[in-house]
C-alpha cells in the first residue's frame, strides 16, 4: 500500500523513507483513526522512556497523531507523497509545521512528561 520503493527503482539515489515512518505511519492511521477507543497508542508512564519520534510502531504513531492534531492535519498526505515520490527529507517537516522533526519530538515529549507529571532526566543521570 506505502509502496515508497516506486521512484527508487528509476532514481538510485533517491531518497528513502526511514523505517520508523513506514512503520509510524500504519500505527497512526489503525490507533487514531479506526481504533481510537483502545488507546493502543498513549503514552504512558510505563513506555515513556521509550517515547522517542523515530521509535517505530504506536510509539510514532502517537508523535504522529500529535503532529496532526498540534500542527497540520495534512501531514500524513504530505510524509506519504514524499515517500512515494522518494523525495522524504527534513524539509516536508519545515514546510509543514515550521520545525524540524527533532524539534517536533523534544517538544512532543516534553508535553507528554508534563501531562504524566515526570520531572525529565537531566544528561548522564
Amino acid at each position: 500500500v506505502q509502496d515508497y520503493r516506486g521512484n527508487r527503482r528509476n532514481t538510485p539515489n533517491a531518497a528513502r523513507m526511514p523505517g520508523w515512518l513506514v512503520e509510524g505511519i500504519p500505527d497512526y492511521i489503525r490507533w487514531f483513526l479506526y481504533e481510537p477507543q483502545t488507546h493502543g497508542a498513549e503514552i504512558t508512564a510505563r513506555n515513556i522512556e521509550r517515547a522517542k519520534y523515530d521509535a517505530s510502531y504506536r510509539i510514532t504513531g502517537n508523535f504522529l497523531n500529535w503532529v496532526v492534531t498540534t500542527y497540520d492535519p495534512k501531514i500524513i498526505v504530505k510524509l506519504n507523497a514524499a515517500g512515494r515520490a522518494a523525495e522524504y527529507g527534513e524539509q516536508v517537516w519545515k514546510d509543514a509545521t515550521g520545525k524540524t522533526v527533532a524539534e517536533l519530538g523534544t517538544e512532543w515529549k516534553a508535553l507528554n512528561e508534563q501531562k504524566l507529571g515526570i520531572t525529565p532526566k537531566k544528561e548522564g543521570e
